[in-house]
């Protein structure tokens, strides 16, 4: 189990930190790419949302700082800040490899059309160095019924 830490900022950020301790690096990889996360840092207050999409983003240029930014095709709601320790990747070791969270302008303007894939999950399950569970449809039209 991760133990974790909330904090809210004043301008409705939310991060969502481990805490690391000996007890819980027991299964640590430094091969998941996941294992270096220390935070997730939601721009909003994601939930009111029953999934968000989530990708893998192979050239931040640094760990902590904001990740790709909002355009008319997407709606960027959070992002993965890393260790101080975490790896650099790609040519010359000049790249992070880091996760955001996003939801594409279909997501927000037709949700009812909206057919989830393997990249959304459930907004419920994302915390850091966790991949969180795939959204099922099903899943909300059972509890509806």
């Amino acid at each position: 189990m991760l133990d974790l830490k909330t904090r809210f900022f004043d301008d409705g950020r939310i991060e969502i930190k481990r805490v690391f301790d000996r007890n819980n690096l027991g299964h640590w990889d430094h091969r998941n790419p996941l294992a270096y996360e220390q935070s997730i840092m939601w721009m909003k207050n994601i939930d009111t949302f029953p999934f968000i999409r989530s990708t893998m983003v192979g050239n931040a240029k640094s760990r902590r700082g904001p990740l790709l930014s909002s355009g008319s095709r997407q709606l960027v709601l959070g992002y993965a800040r890393l260790t101080a320790d975490a790896p650099r990747k790609g040519h010359l070791g000049q790249y992070y490899l880091r996760r955001v969270f996003y939801l594409t302008a279909r997501d927000l303007t037709n949700p009812n059309e909206v057919r989830p894939d393997s990249s959304c999950l459930d907004t419920a399950s994302i915390i850091p160095t966790v991949h969180g569970d795939v959204y099922r449809l099903a899943d909300i039209t059972s509890i509806a019924s």
